[in-house]
C-alpha cells in the first residue's frame, strides 16, 4: 500500500511540473494577455474593434488549454513519456506486490522445539528436534540432516560440514511437523561433564534443511543449537550465534 501512496505521489509530481511548465510558458502569457485586453476592450465597447479572439474567460483551465493547443507536438511528447514512467512504475509494483504475495504465502521450515535427552551420565546425549512448516503452503522434496558434536565454548574452530549426501525426500503441508533424534557417538568422560557444568565446554546440534517451494523454487534452512556454555548443565538448547541462516 505504501508503494502505491509513493507511485500517486511521484504522479502527482509530475503533473504539477507540466502544470508548472504550462503555466510559466509563454503560451499561457499571451493567453492571459488576451484575457485582459479582451476584458478592457469589453469594458469600454470595444471588443469587437480587436486584431485577434482572445480567450474571453481568461480562466486558468482555458489559458492551459489554450497552452496546449499553441504547443500540441511537445505536450503529446511530454504525454507520451510520462504515460511510459507511469506504466513502468505499475509494471514495477505489480511485480514487487507479486514478490511480497510469494514471501507471505511460501513454506518457512524451521525448528519449532528442541531439547537434549540425557538420562544418566553414563547414556549417550541425543537431540530430540520438532520441524514444523510455518508457511501457508506446501513444502516438496524436503530432506533435513543433523549430527549432534561435543566441543569446547567458546568454539575454537570452525564447525565441521553437515553430510547432506543421503536423501530421502518427503513433503511438508502447511503445519505439518517431524521429530528427529540425533546423537552423539559416544558417551562424554566425567571430565567433559565437568566441562559442561562450568560452561567451558558444550553439546552443539546442527542441521540444515532443503526443500521446494510452492512456487518452484529452491529454499534451505540452516540452524545451530547448543547446551552446556552460558546455559551450564541442562537438557535445554538456545539457538548459537554463528550457523543460523536461511532462504
Amino acid at each position: 500500500m505504501r508503494k502505491l501512496w509513493a507511485l500517486l505521489g511521484l504522479f502527482v509530481a509530475v503533473l504539477l511540473v507540466f502544470v508548472g511548465i504550462a503555466t510559466f510558458s509563454p503560451s499561457y502569457q499571451t493567453c492571459k494577455a488576451h484575457g485582459a485586453e479582451y476584458a478592457a476592450a469589453e469594458y469600454q465597447g470595444n471588443a469587437g474593434k480587436l486584431t485577434h479572439k482572445p480567450i474571453t474567460d481568461n480562466t486558468f483551465i482555458d489559458c492551459e488549454s489554450f497552452f496546449a493547443d499553441e504547443n500540441g507536438a511537445g505536450v503529446t511528447a511530454l504525454g507520451t513519456v510520462l504515460l511510459f514512467v507511469v506504466t513502468g512504475l505499475l509494471t514495477w509494483v505489480a511485480y514487487d506486490q507479486g514478490q511480497t504475495s510469494r514471501a507471505q504465502l511460501r513454506a518457512y521450515l524451521f525448528v519449532e522445539t528442541a531439547d537434549i535427552e540425557w538420562e544418566t551420565p553414563e547414556s549417550i546425549p541425543s537431540a530430540n528436534v520438532k520441524l514444523k512448516n510455518f508457511g501457508q503452503t506446501p513444502a516438496k522434496s524436503v530432506c533435513h540432516w543433523m549430527h549432534v558434536i561435543y566441543g569446547p565454548n567458546p568454539r575454537t574452530n570452525p564447525f565441521p560440514d553437515i553430510d547432506t549426501s543421503v536423501k530421502r525426500p518427503r513433503a511438508f503441508p502447511p503445519g505439518a511437523v517431524s521429530r528427529t533424534y540425533p546423537r552423539l557417538t559416544r558417551a562424554l568422560a566425567p571430565e567433559e561433564i565437568q566441562a559442561l557444568a562450568n560452561g567451558d565446554a558444550a553439546i552443539y546440534i546442527r542441521g540444515k534443511i532443503e526443500y521446494v517451494d510452492v512456487f518452484g523454487k529452491d529454499r534451505w534452512t540452516v540452524f545451530c543449537l547448543f547446551t552446556g556454555g552460558a546455559l551450564g548443565l541442562t537438557k535445554q538448547v538456545a539457538q548459537h550465534s554463528d550457523g543460523n541462516d536461511f532462504i
